[in-house]
């Protein structure tokens, strides 16, 4: 089985939504390991001497015991083109270290980034989950492949709306916003007509 990672978005030396992680960070360790004692990363991390307020990411790799954690300085990235990929047998609930599968779609597109269309559900972006925008709402897809500290953070706080959003409904919105723990709305957002399907 591959080992698991969990990314914390740290900027201005400050852990981001550090309960979320923790809450899948113990749950993936529960459900594959069968580990019922819970962590808390907060307890556990600690800031290496000479991080600077620049945002960083805390890559942690586990299994049924942490074996590494790393700092590493992010840069989001910058997606100019954007393909559909209809792959209906990829699964990623879990936050594994092993992205072959993901990477290779990525790989194939030959894009900055991919939309991955499971059973003709439009699910997530090879390091991103979406948020699709009409201008007066935010959507999520209902059934994405993995369920992002970002994007649960985002539910719970009433800010975006689950759906089923099919390849079709693609020219209902304007914009799609790729979030994950380190990039919030707004921040990598690229216009929906420029979708190549």
């Amino acid at each position: 089985m591959s080992r698991l990672i969990e990314t914390v978005k740290v900027y201005k030396k400050k852990f981001y939504n550090i309960e979320y992680h923790n809450r899948r960070f113990n749950a993936s360790r529960n459900f594959l390991y069968g580990i019922e004692d819970e962590i808390k990363l907060e307890d556990i991390l600690t800031l290496p001497a000479g991080i600077t307020d620049e945002l960083y990411k805390c890559r942690i790799v586990y299994s049924d015991k942490i074996h590494s954690v790393e700092y590493i300085p992010y840069k989001r990235k910058t997606i100019n083109t954007v393909k559909l990929i209809f792959n209906d047998d990829i699964d990623y609930q879990f936050k594994y270290e092993d992205r072959s599968g993901l990477n290779a779609l990525l790989k194939k597109a030959g894009s900055d980034e991919i939309i991955i269309v499971k059973k003709n559900k439009l699910t997530d972006a090879s390091i991103y989950n979406l948020v699709f925008d009409d201008g007066a709402k935010l959507y999520t897809p209902a059934e994405p492949l993995l369920k992002g500290t970002k994007r649960e953070k985002l539910l719970e706080a009433g800010m975006l709306i689950e759906s089923e959003i099919r390849r079709a409904d693609i020219s209902l919105f304007k914009k799609i916003h790729f979030i994950n723990a380190l990039t919030d709305p707004g921040e990598v957002v690229i216009s929906a007509e420029s979708i190549k399907q």
